[in-house]
């Protein structure tokens, strides 16, 4: 037989005549392998909780059936793992290999991997897999975005999976006053920015919420104090030219001195003094 098709898998019949004995017949089973399909699939995605439930699931249909296990690695000791098999038409068989655990904020993004195994193949499929498990927001928090200067721009993050769909921004004990912009809030630093900031963070899940406590200065106005630092730094550079200078100059005259090309000192004696208008004595002419 050529050309052989998954149609094939049949019981055959082999009937021949042998005279004067009369006719002889055999049976042929022709067993066709078929290769598995393989997919691995979350049955409903998983929500953190107290219960067992199943985190994915990896399907094989093939003829005859395959062999189906799991790579864990550190998630051995907590997860478990049931199969199931079962028999269709034509002799083609399913195995479905589910892992089974607690859903956890941990297990998140952890990757296992589905091995099948069958008589058709020379190699093991190996399909990698990342767990996703739904949590609401758990860790929320604010941070900064821009260095202050007249205006602040804040960030809410949060951990939740998915993301949040929803930023609630609010000020404890008086209005919000700054622009929001859905995980974004940006304000005016002044004296009446001085408060408690909340950022309410929500998936279908459930929602977290984060807090910033703001105080802001009035002693020096942020445009004033860039002026204190260029002003600062400017007398800093003044002061230290000038030393590059006096340091130069001193070098120059020591190197003068050394060389001997310091100018000559004279001194000019007054016509006026009394050694200089003295008549010499007869002694001195002796």
């Amino acid at each position: 037989m050529k050309n052989i098709t998954s149609l094939d898998h049949q019981i055959y019949t082999c009937i021949f005549n042998i005279f004067p004995s009369g006719p002889f017949e055999k049976e042929i089973n022709l067993n066709v392998y078929v290769p598995p399909e393989v997919s691995v699939f979350p049955d409903v995605t998983p929500v953190v909780g107290d219960s067992e439930v199943i985190l994915v699931s990896c399907i094989a249909t093939s003829r005859p059936a395959s062999e189906v296990t799991w790579n864990l690695g550190d998630l051995n000791s907590s997860l478990k793992i049931k199969t199931d098999i079962s028999a269709g038409p034509n002799d083609y068989y399913t195995v479905s290999s589910r892992l089974i655990g607690v859903p956890s904020k941990e297990l998140n993004e952890q990757n296992v991997q589905c091995v099948v195994n069958h008589t058709s193949l020379k190699k093991e499929i190996v399909l990698n897999y990342a767990l996703v498990i739904h949590y609401p927001p758990q860790i929320v928090y604010i941070t900064s975005v821009n260095p202050p200067t007249t205006h602040q721009e804040f960030l809410c993050i949060a951990v939740a999976n998915p993301k949040p769909t929803l930023y609630i921004w609010s000020r404890e004990n008086k209005a919000l006053t700054g622009r929001v912009d859905f995980d974004r809030l940006e304000i005016q630093l002044n004296s009446d920015s001085n408060g408690l900031y909340k950022c309410n963070a929500s998936n279908q899940y459930g929602n977290g919420v984060g807090t910033l406590q703001m105080q802001f200065s009035t002693d020096i106005s942020p445009d004033c104090t860039t002026c204190w630092i260029l002003f600062t730094t400017l007398i800093v550079l003044n002061v230290a030219a000038f030393f590059v200078w006096r340091f130069n100059l001193c070098s120059k005259q020591i190197f003068d001195l050394r060389e001997g090309s310091w100018p000559a000192v004279r001194v000019r004696v007054s016509t006026n003094s009394p050694t200089h208008n003295r008549e010499p004595n007869s002694t001195d002419s002796s």
